[in-house]
């Protein structure tokens, strides 16, 4: 092969190099954008975030009424999708459920008091973000408090 020959072939496996080059680079940006497109829509929702919520259980609110009566524990079990969870408190009128926030939860809660009968309700919150305080009355009416 003459020199002339060896250069029209490196000039070929140059322009097959080059293509090569074009085509994989716009496959790969095809490709990066479209993943880029996709972990928006794969990433976790807020959903599936949770976190948790005062719920306030005051006497104000209906909660054992009477004289020299006042709240002695208060037991909660939250439901809703991705949380199942329960626990309780003592001493005073207020817990710290953890709850899914931007989905709904159904909140029970049973109220034991120093001198009645133990009382209970069930509420249904969509908390947008961990700390929010909700103030509840015996027949399950909420104000949701920043």
């Amino acid at each position: 092969m003459n020199d002339q020959q060896t250069s029209r072939v490196g000039a070929a496996k140059r322009g097959v190099l080059d293509s090569w080059k074009r085509k994989t680079g716009a496959a790969f940006a095809a490709l990066a954008g479209s993943i880029a497109l996709v972990i928006p829509i794969t990433a976790l929702p807020a959903s599936a975030s949770t976190g948790n919520v005062y719920v306030v259980t005051a006497r104000q609110d209906g909660w054992c009424p009477g004289s020299g009566n006042y709240v002695t524990f208060v037991n909660w079990a939250t439901f809703s999708g991705p949380v199942t969870a329960s626990g309780g408190d003592g001493g005073d009128d207020i817990v710290y459920p953890r709850v899914a926030l931007n989905t709904s939860n159904t909140i029970v809660l049973a109220v034991s008091c120093k001198k009645t009968t133990p009382m209970g309700t069930s509420i249904d919150i969509k908390p947008t973000r961990t700390g929010l305080t909700y103030f509840v009355n015996t027949s399950g009416r909420v104000t949701k408090v920043k």
